[in-house]
């Protein structure tokens, strides 16, 4: 009886809302792993929690190939590549630069290679996973499987970022039809 006073109903729908969540929250973060070496100028909020999910990835390979060197390499050159992508942040707010704050950065495909745009640049990352996972399965099966499922999840990311990107231009899109109709009816006189 006690429990039940203090119990909320559930909205239908919310387990499963939950689970996607949770699920994007890892993707980001495995997707992190790699995007400090592929991409520049993030914003200063950009890693938070996605930082600390990548290093509970780095940490499960690394317990799951205890014998893989290059897992404690890659974890070695992650926190280097952290902390000079936070000094860049630094830099470029004393300068007086502002980004968004979640910024994910700008891919250095893009920047060597402007002609490819953004979707393209963001293929070549997890493409650029993949091709790196399949050229050390035979040397290091720990860091194989850490490139190429990293490669699946930046591929992913760039998928459901993509439809994210739709729908919130769709709502904007919205916002200003029915802003434009409500201006409209304020201006003929007929307001709520």
């Amino acid at each position: 009886m006690l429990f039940s006073q203090n119990h909320q109903p559930q909205q239908p729908g919310s387990e499963f809302r939950t689970g996607v969540n949770v699920f994007y929250l890892v993707l980001n973060g495995f997707a992190t792993c790699f995007t400090v070496f592929f991409r520049r100028s993030f914003g200063g909020e950009a890693f938070g929690l996605n930082a600390f999910v990548a290093f509970g990835v780095m940490i499960f390979f690394m317990m799951s190939y205890p014998q893989s060197p290059g897992i404690l390499a890659m974890f070695s050159l992650w926190w280097i590549a952290l902390v000079l992508q936070r000094l860049g942040h630094f830099s470029r707010r004393m300068r007086g630069i502002l980004l968004h704050g979640r910024f994910e950065g700008i891919s250095w495909f893009e920047t060597i290679l402007p002609f490819l745009g953004p979707n393209v640049a963001r293929v070549l990352e997890a493409a650029t996973c993949g091709l790196l996972g399949a050229s050390q399965s035979e040397l290091d099966p720990g860091v194989a499987a850490y490139f190429t499922l990293g490669g699946v999840a930046l591929f992913v990311k760039w998928i459901i970022d993509g439809h994210i990107d739709h729908l919130r231009v769709q709502r904007m899109n919205n916002a200003a039809i029915e802003h434009r109709a409500t201006v409209a009816r304020w201006h003929r006189g007929r307001s709520w």
